[in-house]
């Protein structure tokens, strides 16, 4: 993490084990004023591929059942935030598979959709736009047509997911962009949210990241999110789509840019909030062989400049953030016993 200015602890990696909460509930895990939750970021599941690219189509499946097998087996994770490109390019075969695989998850999760998630001009066969997205991840966030929604997954936690990716400007290009009528709900809806702590979701990212100067990695009026998100004192954003590990700071907005499960090297975030702080922690995928196919299949393209970013600096794997407005003082009540 490069010119950052916040204090950078040690963060031991957390290995926990127990059961999870049923997928429709809200969990109750959680220690009063801690919440802690699993960040998934571009899975791109794509069956019976013939090539297994960059993206490790022969893998990637088996990736994401050992990330939702780490979530299910610790015990304090409160829910999981999913950051688009979920599927190869929005074929329904996929969108079908990646939900059965989300589905096993013993925690509610929360998603939003990825340039590869929604219809594209110059992508032959897709079928699903934003509209099947929304139907197809109902009560995963969607409460209705709209592809944007807040909800609170635990209390005093409020949780935004932006649609960065499905604006009718964007049919012909992987950028980004937030619709007029989308700015004009965010700014009611934090408005509304001032009491409690606030992190917000995206599949495009907020703020430069070093190395990644094309304008389709970010949002296109992100200046006018990023003014929207500071007046209500926003600190924490979470974002995907350029498959890197880091964490960019820009007048007290970070945007936490979080590694793909389906490239090198293969990776999740998971995040703890306790009082003032917000711990970030990278897990990477343990089989060594498989994250050296998915390394030598990236430099095959001639990306190997790109390699660091997305292993990401100490500090961009492990720091803790402190947090203008903490998590509030909540008890959470115990589940009870059968």
């Amino acid at each position: 993490m490069k010119c950052i200015l916040f204090a950078l602890l040690l963060v031991v990696s957390i290995t926990l084990t127990g059961a999870g909460t049923t997928q429709q509930s809200v969990s109750m895990q959680s220690e009063e004023n801690e919440v802690t939750f699993a960040v998934i970021s571009d899975p791109h599941i794509g069956m019976g591929e013939l090539s297994n690219t960059n993206k490790m189509f022969h893998y990637n499946q088996d990736v994401l059942m050992w990330v939702i097998k780490e979530i299910n087996a610790m015990n304090d994770i409160d829910f999981v935030l999913v950051l688009g490109d979920i599927t190869k390019d929005s074929e329904p075969i996929n969108h079908v598979l990646a939900k059965d695989l989300l589905d096993t998850l013993d925690v509610p999760y929360f998603v939003v959709p990825g340039n590869h998630d929604v219809n594209k001009t110059y992508v032959k066969g897709m079928k699903k736009g934003i509209e099947d997205f929304v139907k197809i991840y109902e009560g995963h966030g969607y409460q209705g047509e709209r592809s944007w929604y807040s909800v609170d997954p635990v209390p005093g936690l409020h949780l935004v997911a932006l649609d960065s990716a499905s604006d009718p400007s964007l049919s012909d290009t992987w950028g980004g962009n937030i619709s007029k009528e989308q700015l004009s709900w965010l700014e009611s809806d934090l408005n509304q949210s001032q009491d409690k702590t606030i992190i917000v979701m995206s599949h495009h990212a907020l703020i430069n990241h070093t190395g990644k100067n094309e304008s389709n990695w970010y949002i296109g009026n992100r200046n006018t999110v990023k003014d929207i998100l500071r007046k209500y004192g926003v600190q924490i954003v979470f974002t995907g789509h350029l498959h890197i590990t880091d964490i960019a700071e820009e007048d007290g907005l970070y945007d936490i840019s979080c590694p793909a499960t389906s490239t090198y090297p293969l990776a999740y975030r998971l995040v703890k909030i306790e009082g003032n702080n917000i711990t970030i922690d990278t897990m990477w995928y343990p089989d060594e062989k498989v994250r050296g196919i998915a390394k030598a299949e990236f430099m095959q393209h001639g990306w190997e400049g790109t390699l660091e970013e997305m292993e990401g600096s100490f500090s961009d794997r492990y720091t803790v953030i402190e947090l203008h407005k903490p998590l509030q003082d909540i008890k959470f009540p115990l589940p009870a016993e059968a």
